[in-house]
């Protein structure tokens, strides 16, 4: 029920027009309005409510909002509410005992609301920039629940550390720029390399070389020690050029040995990398440098080949042999014809990985091994050289630097050549956390995203930066925590099609499996790479991504370390990683060599700690919106603009609904989503100490996980066997199978004992003739 006070021109008493009501309705507010009374109190001269502000009065010719207060008087009066017809809009409608109140008290005092109008002070309501943080607070502790008046609604968020960094959101990801700091002020002509290398070095790649003008600043730093004979312990961020920092030098050295070396002299320098891929990697890059140096042969020998091809090769002689530990190991003991007795060089690339992969035991006995025949070589006088390279340096690092270093030089691309000292290293790093560093043209981002919806917003992401038109390439890698999520995501995006104002379309027939992703656009192509793939698949995979120019890569940690993925725009963590130094080995395979790049990580509101203890460690990242993020990607995708506020909303449910459509008709995709949530539980408790109150999983909400693996509700509670068409079924339908099933049981049953009975018959009969 609603009133109109209007005021005539000429100041006559105002006139309360109402509508009718029934008498029932009457008796009933009357009665409200005289227990309404006794719970007025007097606030200062006026008397209100308890648990209302002040009112305020909105006239329909004037139309401002003015404050009504009505003069003392002998006898108590009551204060009248006025509210503006609902044609006007009115923000709310009042309720029928202060109606009653506001009719009763313009019959009795008409003039006094008449002069009170008149006179009023007009007062415009503050602005929230202009509220001030008191009165913030004063308004929460005012303002109570219907349930409970006197308890605050307002209750403040569990993660005040982080909030001042959150409250600066970003609309779009910050522009990375190349930047030049990496390199340094001199040539390659200046550190005494051959001719021919520098060369190589400078052509550009489409030619072989490595389109090099400068040296970076650890190749200046190493190059000399390693050729005055020093073994040396280089620590360096990732895509600081590491890898060329010991082969230039090694290659420099060996090419002028008199007389020249050849394949019947066997490995005379031992490379030892953690994967397959960045043997492989480093093996591509020995090749470039050898080209002019024929006599030097480069190889790798690595686990999921075969064992007799590689034995034929070292039987040939390998001058530069690029290896896994495991491999390694296994040939040194079980391969005779392997001759490494003049081996001079020896080199534990990416140690920390090598000791996190529980490579130690191997490490160790290949050092053995190779000391025990190494000892008396006439060639290099007993005396073997021996390069660590790592990127942070830890208390692993710090032992297996002793045990294999000769009075090392630490080299550090920040600080100047030190002589490394690995008790000072110790209580160094027993001091505070560890600092590390990223390339700092490197842009990181991050952002906070309900669990029920990580998967939405993970197919935003990506389709909005394949599809962006200001960006002719674009390649993303997506890393994730376990192998069966990397399954799941890669099957899930090449059966589902992006949603269009018709309907939802499922699946895209005339889409191509594993090449293009119809979800993410015509570019969106896909790839995976982990452990659990046979190792052809594996370096197709490795190879295909590097030469693409748009696509998407799956992977887990295996491609976190020492791996040069070409011309990588985007690093999105969508599972945070066990370790701060993983981190930055993810982040590390974009922003390489100078290059620009972008990193973002994913977290859920239960891991915003997760930022400070980042911040410790010399890593802060700029907050990203979900929404903006979301409703971006509408412009081209099909969804209408009308309600921009629940924008983001719509494409997260026609998502989800076509997720879980997808599943509910894919019985192996729906068993890869079930390994794939129970994977994902069991690596989240995998966190390291330091970061275990963050990454807890009883902080996890199982049903909302299970939402982000496209699962209507978490395995444990579904039977894997209702699969596919199964699962769609209802209630009856399933009862009457299993009656049918019952029945036919029951008939074969029948059947049986029918037979056995006549069998019975007729042995008594034949007894009896």
């Amino acid at each position: 029920m609603t009133f109109q006070l209007n005021i005539a021109a000429s100041g006559g008493a105002p006139r309360v027009q109402k509508k009718k009501k029934s008498t029932f309705r009457a008796k009933k507010n009357a009665k409200k309005s005289a227990k309404g009374k006794a719970q007025l109190q007097t606030h200062g001269d006026v008397k209100r409510p308890v648990s209302r502000p002040p009112r305020t009065i909105k006239p329909i010719m004037e139309k401002k909002e003015v404050e009504t207060r009505i003069p003392e008087k002998e006898e108590p009066v009551e204060q009248s509410e006025v509210v503006e017809s609902e044609e006007e809009d009115a923000p709310e409608e009042e309720s029928d005992d202060e109606l009653m109140e506001a009719m009763n008290a313009v019959e009795t005092e008409p003039e006094a609301i008449t002069a009170a109008v008149e006179t009023v002070v007009e007062e415009e309501p503050k602005t929230p920039e202009e509220t001030t943080e008191g009165e913030t607070k004063e308004k929460e502790k005012a303002f109570g629940t219907r349930k409970n008046p006197n308890k605050a609604a307002y209750e403040p968020t569990k993660f005040t550390s982080v909030r001042a960094t959150i409250d600066n959101v970003l609309d779009r990801p910050l522009a990375s720029s190349s930047s030049e700091k990496i390199f340094a002020h001199t040539t390659f002509e200046s550190m005494q390399l051959h001719p021919r290398m520098i060369e190589i070095l400078k052509k550009d790649t489409s030619t072989g070389g490595f389109a090099f003008s400068r040296p970076t600043n650890v190749q200046v730093k190493t190059i000399p020690q390693v050729l005055l004979g020093k073994d040396v312990l280089v620590k360096s961020e990732t895509g600081s050029g590491k890898t060329l920092s010991y082969l230039l030098p090694i290659v420099q050295k060996l090419q002028s040995i008199e007389p020249r070396v050849g394949r019947q002299d066997g490995c005379l320098a031992l490379i030892l990398a953690p994967t397959r891929e960045l043997c492989l990697q480093i093996q591509e890059t020995a090749e470039k440098l050898t080209k002019a140096f024929v006599f030097l042969v480069p190889g790798v020998v690595v686990g999921g080949e075969k064992k007799k091809a590689e034995k034929a090769r070292l039987r040939k002689g390998i001058s530069i042999l690029i290896a896994t530990p495991g491999r390694l190991a296994d040939h040194l003991v079980n391969t005779q014809s392997f001759n490494y007795a003049r081996l001079q060089f020896l080199v534990l690339d990416e140690a920390d990985r090598l000791l996190d992969m529980g490579f130690q035991k191997q490490i160790t006995q290949i050092l053995e091994i190779i000391d025990a025949t190494t000892k008396n070589n006439q060639y290099t006088g007993g005396r073997r050289q021996n390069v660590l390279v790592s990127a942070t340096i830890n208390s692993g690092v710090q032992e297996l630097a002793k045990m294999s270093l000769t009075k090392p030089v630490l080299i550090d691309a920040d600080k100047d050549n030190q002589q490394y000292d690995a008790e000072i290293a110790s209580n160094e790093a027993a001091g505070g956390p560890e600092r590390f560093s990223t390339p700092h043209q490197l842009m990181q981002h991050f952002m906070i995203v309900p669990t029920k919806t990580r998967l939405c917003a993970l197919s935003c992401f990506l389709r909005q930066e394949l599809t962006n038109p200001e960006r002719k390439q674009c390649k993303i890698v997506v890393f994730m925590s376990t192998c069966d999520a990397v399954d799941f995501h890669y099957e899930l995006f090449q059966k589902c099609a992006w949603p269009s104002r018709k309907g939802a379309t499922v699946v895209e027939k005339t889409a191509k499996k594993g090449v293009v992703s119809p979800l993410l656009g015509e570019q969106g192509a896909l790839f995976r790479l982990h452990g659990n793939i046979p190792q052809q698949e594996r370096m197709t995979a490795f190879k295909n991504f590097c030469t693409t120019t748009t696509g998407v890569l799956f992977c887990t940690d295996i491609a976190a370390r020492g791996l040069n993925l070409p011309t990588v725009q985007w690093i999105v963590q969508y599972d945070p990683p066990t370790e701060t130094r993983d981190y930055v080995h993810r982040v590390g395979r974009t922003a390489r060599s100078g290059n620009k790049g972008s990193s973002l990580l994913f977290l859920m509101p239960s891991e915003s700690e997760y930022l400070d203890y980042l911040k410790k460690h010399n890593l802060t990242l700029n907050a990203l919106s979900l929404e903006k993020t979301i409703t971006r990607v509408a412009n081209g995708g099909g969804f209408s603009k009308s309600k921009k506020k629940l924008l983001h909303e719509v494409i997260q449910s026609d998502l989800q609904y076509l997720f879980e459509q997808t599943l509910l008709g894919d019985k192996e995709l729906f068993e890869l989503a079930c390994q794939g949530f129970h994977s994902f539980v069991r690596s989240y408790a995998t966190h390291s100490s330091d970061t275990r109150s963050i990454f807890h999983v009883r902080g996890l909400h199982f049903g909302h996980i299970a939402k982000s693996f496209a699962l209507r509700e978490p395995p444990a509670s579904s039977k894997l066997r209702d699969t596919g068409i199964n699962a769609k079924k209802g209630t009856l339908q399933k009862r009457k199978e299993r009656d049918d099933k019952e029945k036919e049981r029951y008939v074969k049953k029948t059947k049986r004992e029918q037979q056995q009975k006549r069998k019975y018959v007729q042995q008594v009969s034949e007894f009896a003739d």
